[in-house]
């Protein structure tokens, strides 16, 4: 546990944060999707959120990720990439996984490809190989932890929740000030923010999952840097199952593939996808075709 601790610390310490700084009252028009997440919250499905939200806190707690828990931030508690964390563990505990295993890939797993890629590439010399290894790894060491199946639900959950973090982060930070002017205390403001938060994003998720039920609505929003994402997480946790078993080391895995050409190379906007790829993704991620599992 202590190496754990160690290791997210250096997560936490080295990914850079992005703030939502303008003041939510002046905050940009919503899109259609997120007037109608916002008009499909129900009390119901607020306290449903809540008890999954406690559980994901608790198990938190129970691993020592507490202090990594973004709720627990003393300052922008709100910020982008906190949510994206949190929110795709939600998302995945919705989806059948347990809080435990959501944070051993979101914090663990992820933690450690990211300090590893950071370590090996981000010199700014090789942008690429450190945006695909980061995928490439976690999807290797996440297989490793909880396996296929749950590897692929958390990634592709989280990718939903960077595509909504902007929105999110806006409606966090605007119920947060409302609790505020409502006379809630600071923890308890924070709290139920949070937990209209999952909500929203919820229905955020449920509205974009219908739009990309064909070929036409998934290419309208989905990018290529999207497709990179999950295709390189993909060839990652294949990779586990074919040589990980066998001990085979994942950064040695990941050289193979890249010095293969079997990798999306792409940073920053800058993919570019085949088509059978961005196909393959379509077809066979369970988000976008429940009947695939694995």
């Amino acid at each position: 546990m202590q190496f754990l601790s160690l290791l997210l610390s250096l997560f936490f310490a080295l990914i850079p944060a992005f703030p939502f700084l303008a003041p939510a009252r002046d905050a940009l028009p919503e899109s259609s999707l997120a007037q109608r997440a916002r008009a499909m919250i129900t009390e119901e499905q607020l306290v449903e959120v809540a008890l999954a939200m406690e559980a994901l806190q608790d198990a938190a707690e129970e691993n020592n990720m507490l202090d990594f828990f973004p709720l627990t931030l003393v300052d922008d508690f709100w910020k982008s990439l906190a949510v994206a964390y949190t929110y795709s563990c939600f998302y995945s505990v919705e989806d059948g996984l347990t809080p435990a295993e959501a944070l051993r890939s979101q914090f663990g797993a992820a933690g450690r490809s990211t300090v590893v890629s950071m370590t090996l590439y981000d010199n700014g010399q090789e942008p690429m190989k450190y945006d695909a290894n980061q995928h490439f790894t976690w999807g290797f060491h996440s297989t490793k932890a909880i396996g296929l199946e749950k590897s692929r639900i958390l990634q592709n959950n989280y990718e939903i929740a960077v595509f909504f973090k902007n929105p999110s982060v806006a409606f966090i930070k605007e119920r947060y000030l409302d609790f505020l002017e409502e006379g809630q205390g600071e923890w308890e403001a924070r709290w139920n923010a949070w937990v209209e938060g999952g909500a929203f994003g919820l229905n955020m998720r449920e509205l974009l999952l219908e739009e990309c039920a064909d070929r036409e609505g998934f290419d309208k929003h989905y990018s290529d840097d999207e497709i990179m994402d999950l295709w390189n997480n993909e060839k990652g946790r294949q990779a586990y199952l074919h040589t990980g078993l066998l001990g085979g080391i994942a950064f040695r895995q990941f050289r193979m593939a890249w010095d293969g050409g079997e990798l999306i190379e792409g940073y920053e906007y800058g993919a570019s996808t085949a088509t059978e790829q961005r196909q393959f993704i379509f077809e066979n991620t369970y988000l976008w075709n429940p009947t695939v599992k694995a």
